[in-house]
């Protein structure tokens, strides 16, 4: 049977912690946030939606709109050094023989395009990125309403992402190679926990 499968890209396609890192670095100092700048501190602000994290620490409306014109470009410049985690490649290759493969990025879409176009995958029917809406949940539902019939599910590297799947209520596969912890997804209760991204042919199929 066919599954729509709709992926995060950061920490499940893309290694790439250690470029967006400075990224999110810099935007914490321009938000005059220095408590912000930490591994521990940036990670945290994925808990949840990022743009609700956020907003508990400082008012959404004070935000300047070049700050986050500054991070697109930013994170589109990091994004062309990042590269796939091993085995996703084929992974998704194979799946989207059979699937309908969507992509839900807290990026920005011009980071995402520039990330798939380097590491030449074509497999996505749909991307859609923080700068469409910063409302994951509000997308996932999107995307199901319109595959009516069948199994959808939101594969995810954060305890934000997990809290968003089930918010939108479609099955919620956490990436355990990804930014969190095992510990940490966990705390949102995915219906499953993959190891390795070669895990999910064996999901799905079944």
């Amino acid at each position: 049977m066919k599954a729509v499968l709709i992926f995060d890209m950061d920490g499940v396609l893309a290694d790439s912690w250690e470029v967006c890192y400075p990224c999110f670095q810099q935007f914490a100092a321009s938000l005059n946030q220095p408590q912000l700048c930490s591994k521990e501190a940036i990670l945290s602000l994925f808990e949840d939606n990022f743009m609700t994290s956020l907003g508990r620490v400082i008012p959404l409306p004070s935000l300047q709109s070049d700050l986050f014109l500054q991070l697109a470009s930013d994170m589109n410049n990091a994004l062309t050094k990042a590269t796939c985690f091993a085995g996703i490649k084929p992974t998704l290759e194979i799946l989207c023989k059979d699937h309908f493969l969507f992509l839900i990025t807290a990026n920005f879409t011009s980071a995402a395009h520039t990330f798939l176009k380097n590491q030449q995958l074509n497999c996505f029917q749909g991307i859609s990125g923080a700068d469409q809406s910063f409302n994951k949940a509000e997308k996932i539902r999107f995307i199901a309403k319109n595959n009516p019939g069948l199994p959808v599910y939101y594969i995810g590297d954060t305890l934000g992402d997990i809290i968003e799947g089930k918010a939108a209520g479609v099955k919620t596969v956490a990436a355990g190679w990804g930014w969190h912890d095992a510990a940490t997804l966990r705390r949102g209760k995915p219906d499953y926990f993959l190891k390795h991204p070669e895990d999910l042919l064996s999901l799905i199929n079944t």
